[in-house]
C-alpha cells in the first residue's frame, strides 16, 4: 500500500529532480529550446526533397518542400511550427532528387546533440536596435549538396551561422511505386533538363556560367571546408572613425558577427568572401561598409534586386580563393587587413599576410552607404 507521504516523495522526485532520502538517482528534466529546421541547396545543383525530418525527443518537424538551390548555407525559408520550446533534435533522416545529377539520394544520420545544446546554452552577443543583448541560435540550416554531402547549421539572431555537423548520404535507386502519386512527375521525361533550363529556378548569369564552365567540380564543396589560421586587422585610420560592429561571410557557409572592439579569436576559419563594417565618422554619423572580393561588377545590382545567392558566382577561380591555396600555410598564424584612411571616400586597401609574405588583394568591390 502506498501511504500519503510516499506518494508526495515521488511526485517531488518527479518534478523537483531532488532524491530527498530515497538513495534514487535525480531526474533531471531535459533542456528544451526555440528551434526550427529549413532546407538549403547550391545554386547550381538544385534538388527536390521528397522526404525528410528532424527530430528529437518530443518532437520532429518535416522537411519535404518544393525545388530547393538558394545557395550553399542559405536559408531557403522552410520553417515548422509545434512548440516553442522543444527537446534538442538528435536525428535528421531525408531522401532527395539532385536534377543536376539525375540521381537520389538517402540518409539517416545521429546529429551530435552534445555539442548543439552547449551552442545553444552558450549564445553568442547580438544588437538589438542600439543595444547589445546575449542571443542564441534558433534555426538549422540543412543542406544538400553534390554526390549526397549533408552540412548542417545553426543561425541565430543577426545572422550568427556555425556549421555544426557534416554527413554524406547514399546515392539509392528509386522507383515510381515507391512515391506518394502526387510525387510521380519527377519520372517525367525530361523533367530534370526542364528544372536546370528554367529561368526560374536558375538564373541567367548562373545559366551563362554553366555554359560556360560546366557544373562545379563537387570537390569544391570538400576544398571549401579547408579552413586556415587566419585573423581579421581592421584599420580604420580617418580622423575620428570608430569601427561599431562588423561581420564575416565565409565559403563554407559560416558567418560570424562582432559589436566589439575586435573579432573573437577564433584557431581556423574557411576563406572569406564578404566583410560588413558598420562605422561612424567623425561627425558621429553612421555608415555601412560592404567589401566583397569578386570581379563580378554586377554583384551589387543583383543583390540588391534579390536575384542571387552571396558566394559570388566567381568565387571557385577567385583571386582571394587563389591566393590562400597556393601562398598560405593553413597550420601556421595569417590574417587579412582591411585598411583605409577615408573610409567614407571607398578607399581601402587590402591584404592577405602570412610571415613575410604578403599578397594584395586588388578584386574587390566596396560599398558605402
Amino acid at each position: 500500500m502506498v501511504t500519503r507521504n510516499k506518494f508526495l516523495q515521488s511526485l517531488m522526485i518527479l518534478f523537483m529532480g531532488h532524491s530527498i532520502s530515497t538513495g534514487c538517482k535525480p531526474f533531471k528534466m531535459e533542456e528544451r529550446f526555440d528551434w526550427s529546421a529549413t532546407l538549403s541547396a547550391p545554386v547550381e545543383y538544385p534538388v527536390t526533397p521528397i522526404a525528410g525530418e528532424i527530430w528529437g525527443s518530443d518532437y520532429g518537424q518535416g522537411l519535404s518542400d518544393g525545388i530547393i538551390n538558394v545557395g550553399w548555407g542559405n536559408d531557403a525559408g522552410l520553417v515548422g511550427a509545434g512548440p516553442d520550446k522543444k527537446a534538442v533534435p538528435d536525428s535528421l533522416y531525408l531522401l532527395w532528387r539532385s536534377h543536376a545529377e539525375h540521381k537520389f539520394f538517402k540518409g539517416s544520420f545521429a546529429l551530435p546533440k552534445e555539442k548543439i545544446t552547449a551552442l545553444f546554452k552558450e549564445g553568442f552577443m547580438d544588437t538589438y536596435f542600439d543595444t547589445v543583448r546575449k542571443a542564441t541560435y534558433d534555426l538549422f540550416i540543412i543542406g544538400m549538396g553534390p554526390e549526397g554531402r549533408v552540412t548542417v547549421w545553426l543561425q541565430g539572431g543577426s545572422g550568427m551561422q556555425q556549421e555544426v555537423a557534416q554527413f554524406r548520404a547514399k546515392e539509392v535507386t528509386v522507383k515510381p511505386e515507391d512515391l506518394a502519386p502526387i510525387e510521380v512527375y519527377l519520372f517525367n521525361d525530361g523533367f530534370d533538363e526542364s528544372v536546370m533550363t528554367d529561368s526560374m529556378i536558375i538564373k541567367k548569369h548562373y545559366k551563362d556560367k554553366l555554359a560556360q564552365y560546366g557544373l562545379p567540380d563537387p570537390a569544391l564543396y570538400d576544398d571549401y571546408e579547408q579552413r586556415y589560421q587566419w585573423q581579421p586587422v581592421l584599420e580604420l585610420s580617418g580622423e575620428g572613425s570608430t569601427v561599431s560592429s562588423g561581420s564575416i561571410y565565409m565559403c563554407n557557409g559560416e558567418k560570424q558577427f562582432r559589436y566589439y572592439d575586435e573579432f573573437p579569436y577564433k584557431e581556423s576559419r574557411a576563406i572569406p568572401y564578404l566583410f560588413f563594417l558598420g562605422w561612424r565618422d567623425k561627425t558621429g554619423k553612421g555608415h555601412a561598409s560592404w567589401i566583397v572580393l569578386t570581379e563580378d561588377k554586377d554583384y551589387w545590382v543583383r543583390f540588391k534586386k534579390g536575384d542571387d545567392a552571396m558566394l559570388p558566382i566567381d568565387f571557385e577561380r577567385s583571386e582571394i580563393r587563389k591566393a590562400f591555396k597556393e601562398k598560405i600555410d593553413p597550420n601556421k598564424p595569417s590574417k587579412i587587413v582591411i585598411r583605409s584612411e577615408h573610409p567614407e571616400k571607398e578607399e581601402m586597401e587590402i591584404y592577405l599576410e602570412q610571415d613575410s609574405i604578403r599578397v594584395p588583394l586588388k578584386n574587390i568591390l566596396h560599398l558605402t552607404e
